[in-house]
């Protein structure tokens, strides 16, 4: 077996493992709360912490976006990436500590954000 099935089998069963496990909690759990869910955890840690939707802008920016070449070399490129997200999450927090009115949707922001640096500064 090549190793490109195998990191294929890899994900696809930890993708159907998640997913199940996500609907089993959805529906069987007893506690009325949405935040057992993988959803639910995310959807609160990327409220608190800016640098998880930043790293998912990113991430799908580098998985689905398509760029030849990056605007500076690496390791910079990793260095101005975990800067621009510590950078998202301390505003964040300025954000909510102020009063921000718009703080609950800033999550999106990051995600672009992120998917724009991903791009550039991590290419294919």
């Amino acid at each position: 077996m090549r190793v490109e099935n195998v990191t294929s089998l890899i994900l696809g069963v930890v993708a159907v493992g998640l997913i199940a496990y996500d609907i089993w909690v959805a529906f069987f759990n007893r506690i009325p709360n949405e935040r057992d869910t993988i959803s639910g955890r995310l959807r609160d840690w990327g409220s608190s912490v800016a640098f998880l939707p930043f790293a998912w802008g990113v991430l799908g920016a580098h998985f689905w976006l398509t760029n030849e070449t990056a605007w500076i070399a690496m390791p910079w490129a990793a260095v101005a990436l975990v800067g621009a997200g510590a950078c998202c999450t301390v505003g964040h927090f300025l954000a909510r500590r102020f009063g921000f009115r718009f703080a609950g949707i800033l999550p999106i922001v990051y995600i672009a954000a992120g998917m724009v640096l991903g791009v550039g500064l991590w290419p294919q």
